[in-house]
């Protein structure tokens, strides 16, 4: 079990891609290192400091709408979608 769970962190926090896991109401419930770094709360904060919050705060003014449908779409049907969307990081670069 603890091999196991070496080899997720391994391959989870420390991969190159950010990742995250939201909740059905958009709010970030998991982050890897790289997600956190790209956000811009990773050198500065920990990691945790994503929990908790609103994925859509990160997207940039002009994508909110395009994700609003898109999450909408995603909860209502349940099926495997994608989506490209331009992310700010904590001090609102993109």
């Amino acid at each position: 079990m603890e091999e196991s769970r070496d080899r997720y962190v391994n391959l989870y926090d420390f991969a190159p891609v950010g990742y995250v896991l939201l909740s059905d109401k958009g709010v970030i419930i998991e982050a890897n290192h790289t997600s956190a770094k790209l956000l811009g709360v990773f050198k500065s904060q920990s990691q945790s400091q994503l929990l908790f919050r609103r994925f859509a705060s990160f997207i940039s003014t002009e994508y909110g709408y395009r994700w609003h449908l898109f999450s909408s779409k995603l909860n209502k049907y349940k099926e495997e979608l994608s989506i490209e969307l331009t992310l700010k990081d904590s001090k609102g670069a993109e």
